[in-house]
């Protein structure tokens, strides 16, 4: 008798089989998936840097982004005091200050992804970075950095502006950190 098809037993083989991959598989998935979130608000963050100084230069005026660690999230304005109760340069938007339309603002870091650390000059409650209408970033002469982290992995990524407005991305791996994008 010629009969096509599997046995039981085959079948519940290839299941076992099926099974021990995707324990193995899933958590390097998650871990890499963790990893590209990271890594994506990271150079999101300084692309957005990098717009925030050419538009103080090219409009010869003060651009802020601020932070906000209690909600994830990262806004893009002039800074300029315009309009009735406007402020210049206090890292807070306010009056009719206008704010940088980039995607749908203010910008949100990816699922799981957090603010470690914001080491960026203080008003009041408002942190933020202020670049100068010739692109440089205001005092104070420690360059404010910001750590990214991610749940799940042991992984950060420290944006750093320096004086003159260059932003960088470095993996914090002691005191010296080293450059990685």
């Amino acid at each position: 008798m010629n009969q096509r098809g599997f046995t039981l037993t085959e079948v519940a083989i290839v299941g076992a089989i099926i099974a021990i991959l995707t324990a193995v598989a899933v958590p390097d998935f998650q871990e890499w998936t963790a990893k590209a979130r990271l890594k994506e608000d990271a150079t999101e963050m300084k692309s957005h840097l990098q717009f925030a100084r050419m538009l103080a230069i090219q409009r010869n005026t003060p651009v802020t982004v601020s932070f906000d660690k209690a909600t994830e999230t990262y806004d893009i304005f002039i800074d300029n005091g315009a309009g009735v109760g406007g402020v210049a340069s206090d890292f807070i938007r306010n009056g009719e200050e206008p704010q940088l339309v980039i995607a749908s603002p203010p910008q949100r870091l990816n699922r799981g992804v957090s603010f470690h650390r914001v080491n960026s000059p203080t008003v009041g409650t408002a942190q933020g970075i202020l670049f100068n209408g010739r692109g440089m970033r205001r005092v104070p002469l420690v360059a404010p950095n910001i750590v990214l982290t991610a749940e799940g992995i042991a992984d950060r990524y420290q944006i750093t502006v320096t004086f003159v407005g260059d932003v960088r991305i470095s993996e914090p791996t002691g005191i010296n950190a080293t450059a990685i994008l």
